[in-house]
């Protein structure tokens, strides 16, 4: 068989060059498929898969239980830029898997719901990640997470509350 300077013979050659352009293609269409995805999907919809994921891995792993109270209407949620719902399924995502792995909580809760101020009558979305377990120590280990939370609240005009009190974290929009 004839080879190329490389060793390979020109039938390996041709058969590596199909297998890249598969993967290449594989990859594009992946690609393609996640952000059209990202952009068809609803925060509440996120919202639910990170409970279902967490669900999954519940049932196996004896981690709390995990749910999602929702009082936000489809038509408020359409409006949200869809840079806003990253942050905030970015920021529940952390704050889930915080209160999994840290509280030591039989149960989780994720709270979507609007919020209108006495005093300025604009209304807030709110969302709200609560926990049974131990609260968060006053000088934690690692802040990484919290401060990833911060920041990411930060890049939407958002407020992020901590309170180990009830444990619980919110993440408050500006207006």
């Amino acid at each position: 068989m004839a080879r190329n300077g490389e060793g390979l013979t020109i039938d390996d050659a041709t058969d590596l060059h199909t297998a890249i352009a598969r993967v290449s293609s594989d990859i594009r269409s992946l690609i393609d498929d996640s952000t059209r995805l990202e952009q068809d999907t609803q925060l509440k919809n996120q919202l639910e898969e990170l409970v279902s994921s967490w669900s999954k891995m519940q049932a196996s792993d004896d981690l709390p239980t995990i749910s999602l109270l929702d009082d936000v209407d489809d038509v408020v949620i359409d409006r949200l830029p869809l840079a806003f719902s990253k942050e905030i399924i970015a920021i529940a995502r952390e704050a889930v898997s915080n209160a999994m792995r840290h509280s030591g909580a039989s149960s989780v809760t994720i709270e979507l719901l609007l919020e209108m101020s006495q005093e300025s009558g604009e209304t807030a979305l709110i969302l709200k990640i609560s926990d049974n377990g131990v609260g968060i120590p006053t000088e934690p280990d690692r802040r990484s997470g919290l401060a990833n939370m911060q920041v990411r609240a930060a890049n939407i005009g958002a407020h992020l509350t901590i309170s180990s009190m009830n444990s619980s974290c919110s993440s408050r929009p500006g207006s």
